[in-house]
Order: C-alpha cells, then sequence, then structure tokens
C-alpha cells in the first residue's frame, strides 16, 4: 500500500542531493565545523530574508528562545504571557530562564493567542510578551505590539513554525525579536536540530553571540556564563542552500492547502485573515467528533497524519505546579480534541494530494456523515 508521509525528508535531500554533498565534502576537507564562513553566509542570508539586522544561528529553536529571554534580561520571579496551544518548548524555555509561564487561551478560528485576553493577565511581574505563529499563520501582530508598547513589555515572537510567514505583507517577526527552529519538520530545516534568532537590536545580538559560545568574546577571553549553543557549520551550509528555494516550497505547500479546502467535507480548518498569509508549516483540520478513530484510519490507508497538539500545556503534567486545571482554557482544550494534522510538503505530488483527500473524504464520511 502506497504511504503518504507527514514529512518526507528523503525526497528534500535527494532534490538538493549534489549540492548537500559537495557542501558536506567542502567542509569536511576543511576541517571547520564551527563558526566558519559557511554560518556567517547563512546568518547574513537569512537577516535579510527577513528585513532584519542581525541574524544568531543557535543550536535549536528552544534554546533560541531561551537566549531571547536571557538576552531582554529575564530573571527568577519574572512573568511571561504564552499560549497554552503551542509546542512545550516555548513555556520550556521560559521555566529554564528562572520564570514562569502564564498562559492564555487560543482565538477559536485561527488557534493563534487571543490578544483580546492578554491585558489581563499582565502584572507588575510581567516581563515579556510570547506570540507564537502556530502551525505557519500569523498572530495579530498589531494589537499584540500595542500592548507590549502600553504596558513597557517585551515581545519575543515564536516563529519556529513560520519561515516566510506574513503579515500585512511583511514576513515575521513583525517585531524586534524572533527565533526560529530548523529541525527536520520545519519549512527550512537542516539535517537535525538548529534554530537561530532575528533581531534589529544590537545588544540582544552582542549579547546573545556571547551566550551561545561560552561567553566568549576572543579566544580564552570569558566575559559572562554562557552555553554551548552553536550553529554548526554543515547545517548552516544545508540551510543556506535550502533557503533560495524557501518562497517556492511555501507557495507549493500553500496550493495544497487550498486544494484541501476546496474538496475535504465535514471539516472546520484553521481560519487565515485576509492580512497574513501562512506558510502552512502544517495542515490542520478539525473533526467535531471520534477524532482518534479518524486518526487510525488515516493511518490504516497510509496517510501519515498526526495531532499538533494533544494536549494544552497547561494539562500538561511538567506544568501541574501552576496550578491550572481542566476548563480553564476552553479553546485550546476542545481544539486539543479535534485537530488532525495532514501530509503537506512541497514533494507531494498531484495525484498524491488527489489520493490523500479521496482517501480523507471517504474516512470523514465514513464517521461524520449525518
Amino acid at each position: 500500500m502506497k504511504s503518504y508521509k507527514l514529512i518526507d525528508l528523503k525526497r528534500d535531500y535527494n532534490f538538493l542531493k549534489r549540492k548537500i554533498n559537495s557542501n558536506i565534502y567542502k567542509i569536511f576537507m576543511n576541517g571547520s565545523f564551527t563558526l566558519g564562513q559557511e554560518l556567517k553566509d547563512f546568518e547574513s542570508n537569512f537577516a535579510r530574508y527577513c528585513n532584519k539586522k542581525f541574524c544568531i544561528g543557535i543550536s535549536s529553536g528552544t534554546m533560541a528562545l531561551f537566549f531571547a529571554l536571557k538576552g531582554i534580561g529575564v530573571n527568577e520571579g519574572d512573568e511571561i504571557i504564552v499560549p497554552t496551544l503551542t509546542f512545550t518548548a516555548t513555556a520550556e524555555a521560559i521555566m529554564q530562564a528562572g520564570a514562569k509561564p502564564v498562559f492564555i487561551d487560543s482565538e477559536e478560528n485561527t488557534l493563534l493567542i487571543d490578544a483580546d485576553k492578554i491585558e489581563e493577565k499582565i502584572t507588575q511581574k510581567t516581563k515579556a510578551i510570547i506570540p507564537v505563529h502556530l502551525y505557519g499563520l500569523s498572530c495579530e501582530m498589531d494589537k499584540i505590539l500595542s500592548i507590549g508598547k502600553k504596558y513597557d513589555l517585551k515581545v519575543i515572537e515564536d516563529c519556529c513554525q513560520a519561515h516566510g510567514a506574513t503579515y500585512k505583507g511583511e514576513k515575521v517577526p513583525i517585531g524586534d525579536i524572533g527565533c526560529f527552529s530548523f529541525m527536520a519538520a520545519k519549512n527550512l530545516n537542516a539535517c537535525g536540530d538548529g534554530g537561530c534568532i532575528v533581531t534589529n537590536n544590537k545588544k540582544i545580538y552582542d549579547f546573545t553571540m556571547l551566550l551561545r559560545n561560552h561567553g566568549r568574546r576572543s579566544k580564552n577571553n570569558h566575559v559572562i556564563m554562557g552555553y554551548s549553543g552553536r550553529l554548526d557549520n554543515l547545517k548552516a551550509s544545508i540551510l543556506d542552500l535550502k533557503l533560495k528555494y524557501l518562497d517556492g516550497w511555501n507557495k507549493k505547500r500553500g496550493r495544497i492547502a487550498e486544494f484541501y479546502k476546496k474538496n475535504l467535507a465535514n471539516v472546520k480548518f484553521q481560519i487565515i485573515p485576509k492580512d497574513r498569509e501562512s506558510c502552512y508549516c502544517y495542515f490542520v483540520i478539525r473533526v467535531k467528533k471520534k477524532r482518534d478513530k479518524i486518526l487510525a484510519d488515516l493511518k490504516k490507508e497510509g496517510i501519515d497524519a498526526a495531532v499538533h497538539y494533544p494536549k494544552p500545556l497547561h494539562l500538561q503534567r511538567a506544568y501541574f505546579n501552576l496550578g491550572y486545571k481542566k476548563g480553564d482554557f476552553p479553546n485550546a482544550e476542545r481544539a486539543c480534541k479535534e485537530l488532525i494534522s495532514l501530509p503537506i510538503h512541497p514533494f507531494l505530488k498531484d495525484d498524491e494530494v488527489r489520493s490523500i483527500s479521496g482517501k480523507v473524504n471517504y474516512i470523514l464520511d465514513k464517521y461524520l456523515k449525518k
């Protein structure tokens, strides 16, 4: 039986196989694996892509968020506002920085942080807001940045699923700081983990450059306590190759998403406001009932469907100490019971997309048709 992968790293690799292999060979022959020209080239090109002054290559998206928090001066006891519907890394980085995540419910239609509920959660301890551009869709940044300015709060955009996503025609991040992940499932991915921070803030740039490399200003000159958080040259070289194709790949994802929307019945989709363009890191549908049975049947049909995410963060064991309970964030809790992610990547063929749609409709009909 033919299978349809959620992401297809083999096709991804084969598309640029010769160039990737050539880059790897050159790096091994040069014997330079860290903080080399490949990293500098990628940082320069990705900063330009995001229309930002600086890019700092980091070992993962999680570390990028952590370094960004340390870069704005987050300390023990600070509070950071964050959506409960996101991957754990967003809140994990907050806790690792010594701060406390303060969760916010998601909007019913976009599934993003509900900007209208942010102000009621602000206290004297609030240090920053982290909007998450979930599934490739930008949050309502004008409102969020306005709230940040009103209360003198920093805004760190979690762009880990939003490479090339736009808000009012501008690529994210819209504000001063954005954090990206380059792990395998992302629109722009390396061979393993990777991440970066992009910013216009020179102080944050200088500080995070120290943080990622053991606090080192020059050889044997360590001016602060830092970390081992560098993006290596191998991954940077692959990312730089792929960056040239990113916009085209995102357009292909968009065409697949539009086909799904036109051809799938009995489901709801993440609503994309007219002033935004999603890069569709994930394509999610919502089913009102029998989600797990539908998911199991999809897998039996060879469709590598998934759930992003089955449980909101406030109900995860790791965050029980924060005192939240079931029912605190009804929109996010309901979404987590309904969401299914379907295959969407730029190497899907048209006949495969049609086949996936047909199989999905057959299964949805089986469980949801009135």
